[in-house]
């Protein structure tokens, strides 16, 4: 699940990723999303993630 609260916490937006697709792991080359947690621990898969749902805020 990808949860994120506004400052104001007036609204809250949540989605289910499935793990198994694809994707380039920085670093890594193509593997399931889920393997970013093997592979670098949360700061991978946040990058991950915003890499695939293409996030521009940091």
């Amino acid at each position: 699940m990808w949860v994120h609260i506004q400052g104001d916490r007036k609204n809250i937006v949540m989605i289910s990723i499935m793990r198994d697709p694809e994707d380039n792991i920085a670093g890594f080359g193509e593997a399931k999303i889920n393997a970013a947690m093997a592979f670098g621990d949360v700061p991978l898969v946040v990058e991950m993630l915003e890499s695939v749902l293409n996030c521009l805020h940091r």
